[in-house]
């Protein structure tokens, strides 16, 4: 199976990240050792005179907002157009990590933005922390969490906080408990996920018992005697986390292996004297950060993942990956904002409405390509658009797409329950849409739409599949006659159920969301398209139902992605995850098609 980057074609890197760490100390740093013990203690970077201002920066300052500062420190680096914004957001707990994250955002094209306040994490409430006052988080949190909302870039949101915080609030507000932390912690997490944010989740790292740095200048031949041991206890922002099936990411196992945390390892000193990790031991960690974020679902990497679809291996019909289970650790995209996770066109306005019959369109991939796909339909053709533009970027194609709500491409009228009439503008649509691809031939046409249409006849709706597929034909005829080929992707089952109602609902019993995979392919337009596939010349049916429900009930998730959007709508994100099968199926076809012509 051809490997095909799920994000699409990579932006150009920007290097404008500056991380303020102890690489850029000159190299004759790397023989300092204590003065008082020269020639005998090891060399260390950072010194333990330089460890406490050895802090993470961003493009030469510190991002951290003081707890009772008025004004906020924002930063942003990275490409303002980048696909994937990550918003940084948490404590000192979550800055600690920004010189791991910059160099990973940097090579992946992702714009890092934070929102960092000295002991704050993003709850409506006073925290306290160990060995510091109470903080007021509630005076700044409906700001923050706006900023947050209100910024339409922000794709993904990196929650990390401080493992031992309590919290309270109301008016008493004076027996701080983890249990009040826990909660509204949650409540961000669903407001978060309300908004159509994906929300990860970093476990904080183990803090020092003691001040390790004064333990390193004091024994600086052994400084194996200030390594401790990590504490296993879960903080509320983990325990939040897991309660909304949110990804958590856990380090601990790769900064304390063996059940022990190294005060200094390899030549560096790891923690300042506040106990946070030093920002030239935390940029170590990067690529250990990167492969978990990968895991957790945060815009993966390559197309080698076990999200969604990639879970399913080489033969997703007998996949246990593809099998409905009851619970999974997390799911993304976020059950409560998956109406959100829809296609490009409909984000950029290329989706026609039911109202208007102009044909709309938008071109991805490479503008300039000879080999031109157009995808044609409705809502059921627009579901593919993710998939698609991967396929495209990843062979230099150029993809156009032409969707119209609720409208089936077929030379016929139907019925429109919405207008309780004949949908004449569907039908105007379609025929703008044919002469388009007549004036300009793309190598491929490929025609979706869902199978629940009914011709409009007199007063009321009439079912004539006959008549149907007759106008697919000619429809699609039409177009072949420049030299196109017709290559339609198989309608996706119908399922009657709401999948993102019922697996929130189902949290823990998500086999019951499950829906028997016969009826709902016979629900779907396959027949339809089958039967017109076998009148045009050269047309072929590319069919993913094998992917998209894999055993004999389509499961709701899938390599702990949630596969349905509603009743009968991939969601991006899980449609995405198919681009290495479509690829398989639909690029043998393709480069004939593009050869003929």
């Amino acid at each position: 199976m051809t490997a095909v980057d799920p994000r699409g074609s990579r932006r150009p890197r920007t290097r404008t990240i500056v991380v303020c760490v102890v690489v850029v100390l000159v190299a004759a740093l790397a023989s300092v050792t204590f003065a008082m013990q020269a020639g005998q203690a090891r060399a260390v970077l950072p010194t333990p005179e330089q460890a406490a201002s050895d802090v993470p920066q961003l493009d030469g300052r510190r991002c951290l907002t003081d707890s009772r500062a008025a004004s906020v420190v924002l930063c942003a680096v990275g490409p303002t157009a980048a696909r994937t914004t990550v918003a940084v957001v948490g404590d000192t707990a979550a800055e600690q990590l920004l010189p791991a994250l910059a160099p990973l955002a940097d090579a992946r094209g992702w714009r890092l933005t934070t929102d960092l306040r000295d002991g704050c994490p993003l709850v409506d409430a006073a925290v306290t922390t160990a060995g510091a006052g109470r903080v007021d988080c509630g005076r700044p949190y409906e700001s923050r969490l706006e900023r947050l909302v209100d910024d339409p870039a922000v794709s993904h949101v990196l929650l990390v906080g401080t493992a031992g915080a309590k919290a309270c609030t109301g008016a008493g507000c004076q027996d701080p408990d983890r249990a009040v932390l826990e909660r509204e912690l949650r409540s961000t997490i669903q407001a978060l996920q309300r908004a159509g944010k994906d929300v990860v989740t970093v476990r904080d790292l183990p803090v020092p018992p003691r001040d390790v740095v004064a333990c390193v200048e004091a024994s600086p031949r052994s400084t194996e005697d200030c390594d401790f041991a990590p504490r296993p206890a879960l903080g509320a922002l983990a325990a939040a986390a897991r309660r909304e099936l949110v990804p958590v990411v856990d380090l601990t196992a790769d900064v304390c292996p063996d059940a022990s945390c190294p005060a200094v390892a390899d030549g560096v000193l790891r923690y300042r004297p506040d106990g946070r990790l030093t920002a030239t031991y935390a940029a170590t960690l990067s690529s250990r950060l990167g492969s978990a974020l990968d895991a957790a679902g945060l815009a993966a990497s390559d197309a080698t993942s076990a999200l969604g679809a990639h879970a399913l291996g080489d033969e997703p019909r007998t996949s246990p990956a593809g099998e409905p289970v009851d619970t999974v650790a997390w799911i993304t995209p976020p059950v409560a904002g998956a109406t959100r996770d829809e296609a490009d066109p409909y984000r950029e306005g290329c989706h026609q409405n039911q109202a208007d019959p102009t044909a709309l369109s938008c071109t991805y991939g490479d503008p300039t390509s000879t080999t031109v796909i157009a995808l044609v339909g409705d809502s059921h053709a627009a579901q593919w658009q993710p998939a698609l533009r991967a396929v495209a970027e990843a062979h230099g194609w150029q993809l156009r797409t032409y969707t119209k709500s609720a409208c089936l491409f077929a030379d016929v009228t139907v019925w429109n329950g919405a207008q309780d009439g004949a949908y004449t503008s569907c039908a105007e649509w379609t025929a703008e849409v044919v002469d388009a691809l007549r004036a300009d031939p793309p190598t491929v046409l490929i025609p979706v739409s869902t199978g629940r249409y009914a011709l409009a006849a007199g007063d009321g709706p009439v079912r004539g599949d006959a008549a149907i597929v007759d106008g697919m034909v000619r429809t699609w005829s039409a177009v072949a006659a420049g030299g196109t080929r017709a290559v339609p992707i198989a309608d996706t089952p119908w399922l009657e159920t709401d999948m993102k109602h019922c697996v929130a609902d189902h949290l823990e019993r998500l086999s019951e969301c499950a829906v028997p995979r016969a009826p709902a392919v016979a629900k779907s337009a396959q027949a339809w398209q089958r039967a017109a596939v076998a009148r045009v010349p050269r047309a072929e049916l590319v069919d993913l139902t094998d992917v998209v429900c894999p055993a004999d009930r389509c499961a709701p998730v899938i390599g702990n992605v949630l596969v349905w959007r509603d009743s009968h709508h991939l969601t991006a994100t899980y449609a995405r995850t198919t681009a290495p099968f479509l690829d398989e199926a639909l690029t043998p076809l393709v480069r004939p098609a593009s050869t003929d012509r």
